[in-house]
């Protein structure tokens, strides 16, 4: 889809042309709209419809907007109906994963058995997760060539 060389993310990617697909098939199955007479009301009535959460809505207004913008850089609208639509507010306070605090950290590292082929690995990865707070799928996809030794001891 058009997405493609806009975002680098697969996953926010497909997210985004999930989201595209789904406002395109309730426009077509609701509203039998031309999508040229699509307007902010009805963007707003297809997040006002939508099931789920604030973000999963967030998200979607999102994929739209950048949709909308992409056809009015192509001068297929002159100007984006989706542009005006207010999203709904959310304020994330604490994440869902629980963090570990120091503490549990100086007891966890020293605890795992080192003396083992897969001892070290183990402790290498979660000495990375805990120090760096990445996440789990970038520390997965590193390579001996990511990692370069600052020369402090």
């Amino acid at each position: 889809m058009f997405v493609a060389d806009l975002i680098r993310s697969p996953n926010t990617r497909a997210d985004h042309e999930r989201a595209i697909r789904g406002f395109l098939n309730w426009c077509s199955a609701n509203h039998n709209y031309d999508l040229r007479r699509v307007a902010p009301g009805d963007v707003g009535q297809y997040q006002d419809r939508m099931s789920g959460g604030v973000p999963k809505k967030k998200l979607h207004l999102a994929a739209i907007r950048r949709y909308f913008d992409r056809l009015v850089t192509r001068h297929v609208f002159i100007l984006n109906p989706a542009a005006s639509v207010r999203g709904e507010n959310s304020a994330v306070v604490e994440g869902k994963t629980p963090g570990i605090s120091v503490e549990q950290a100086r007891l966890l590292l020293p605890s795992i058995d080192t003396s083992t082929v897969i001892g070290l690995p183990d402790r290498a990865v979660i000495g990375i997760l805990i120090y760096t707070a990445a996440r789990v799928g970038a520390v997965a996809r590193l390579q001996m060539q990511s990692l370069q030794h600052d020369g402090s001891p």
